[in-house]
């Protein structure tokens, strides 16, 4: 049990104003609770973290914002994009 928790605490350790790589391509949700797509993000792009939800980060490509799960944001850029 203790490893769920703080395996799911190290995945939502993103914080405001933080870099990231997008491990895959990945649609940007317009909204938290919806499946409206605002945009695509290449795998390989660096993000900006602009907002932590309950599960969801809100991340910025250059004029681009959307929703996106932890798991696809990495501190390291992918080695194959």
């Amino acid at each position: 049990m203790f490893t769920l928790l703080f395996t799911m605490g190290v995945v939502f350790a993103q914080d405001v104003g933080d870099n990231r790589y997008v491990n895959n391509e990945t649609k940007l949700l317009r909204y938290p609770d919806a499946v409206e797509v605002s945009a695509t993000v290449k795998k390989g792009a660096r993000v900006e973290v602009v907002a932590v939800g309950k599960t969801l980060i809100r991340i910025r490509s250059g004029r681009d914002f959307g929703w996106v799960p932890p798991d696809v944001l990495s501190e390291t850029e992918p080695a194959d994009k």
